[in-house]
């Protein structure tokens, strides 16, 4: 048996599925406990896929939204742009808005200021990415929507605080794969003996 056709009997998702729904449902929840959910849209495209990494380790490797990045990882203040609108339309009238602005003004109408006049959001806008600017982001302000009083790294504390369980689940896997192997090499010698 090659070391190829162990990894693909290692990465069976009968075998490490379950490691990889745990890792799946375990960033799910902190994300939710950090409070960054609003529609769904980062929530609903957490995925996993089961890889091998260099050395030929097994690996399982988490993607989601390009934002779920920022929001893991953070932003240092420097590298945050200042709040602008984007020049006048054609023939006049008012300003575009970014889509960061746009992103940020609906997500203050559905949680923090229902209702709200549109000035009124974007004065909120510009004073969240003011702050951004001091203070990076997600901004320490952002922890009062949260349940457990963090606001980055959804997905590294899910996999952090769940390890043991992971490695548990892994070596059962990989003794799965190592029965199974040791057998198909049984097989392949009681038939070559007889």
């Amino acid at each position: 048996m090659t070391i190829t056709q162990f990894l693909n009997i290692l990465s069976d998702p009968s075998r490490m599925g379950k490691v990889k729904d745990l890792v799946l449902r375990k960033q799910a929840e902190e994300l939710q406990r950090q409070g960054h959910v609003d529609r769904g849209k980062l929530l609903n495209s957490i995925q996993a896929t089961i890889d091998t990494a260099e050395g030929e380790l097994l690996e399982i490797v988490g993607t989601y939204e390009p934002y779920g990045k920022f929001l893991n990882d953070g932003v240092a203040a420097s590298r945050i742009r200042p709040a602008r609108t984007r020049g006048r339309k054609r023939g006049g009238g008012n300003k575009r808005k970014s889509e960061r602005q746009i992103a940020i003004e609906g997500w203050l109408s559905r949680k923090v200021m229902p209702g709200a006049s549109d000035k009124q959001l974007a004065g909120r806008y510009f004073a969240i990415v003011a702050s951004w600017r001091k203070k990076g982001f997600p901004s320490p302000g952002g922890r009062k929507f949260a349940t457990n009083g963090r606001n980055t790294r959804f997905s590294d504390l899910a996999i952090e605080e769940n390890e043991g369980q992971i490695n548990i689940g892994t070596e059962l896997a990989s003794e799965d794969a190592i029965c199974l192997a040791l057998l198909d090499e049984i097989e392949r010698v009681e038939k070559e003996i007889a």
